[in-house]
C-alpha cells in the first residue's frame, strides 16, 4: 500500500456488484503495451455514499486512475476501501472521494 500508480486508459468492464465493485481499464504500460488490468473498489453502498453509482461509468469510457498496485507486479490493484478512495476520473470529470 505504499506505492501508487496512475493509470489511464479505457473501461471494458465495469462491475458494480457486492462485494466489492471492480473495474476492468486497458491501459499502456510504459513501453506502450495494453495491458488488462482489473482495479477494485469498496462496497457499492460505501461509493453510492459518496456520489457514485452504477451509471457512474460504462465500457468505453476514457479513465485516469490511481491504484495501490499489487507486489508480485501483476495488473491488478486497489484504488478504495471503506476509508479511502483515490483519484479517479471518468471522461475528464472526477468522481467523488470519500
Amino acid at each position: 500500500m505504499g506505492k501508487i500508480v496512475t493509470l489511464t486508459g479505457t473501461v471494458t468492464k465495469f462491475d458494480w456488484s457486492n462485494p466489492h465493485v471492480v473495474v476492468h481499464v486497458d491501459a499502456k504500460d510504459d513501453s506502450g503495451n495494453i495491458q488488462h488490468w482489473a482495479l477494485e473498489l469498496a462496497a457499492p453502498l460505501l461509493l453510492e455514499r459518496s456520489g457514485w453509482s452504477r451509471n457512474s461509468m460504462k465500457p468505453g469510457d476514457q479513465v485516469v486512475a490511481e491504484a495501490h498496485p499489487s507486489k508480485n507486479g501483476a495488473p491488478v490493484g486497489i484504488s478504495g476501501t471503506a476509508s479511502f478512495l483515490l483519484k479517479f476520473e471518468v471522461n475528464g470529470k472526477p468522481l467523488a472521494h470519500m
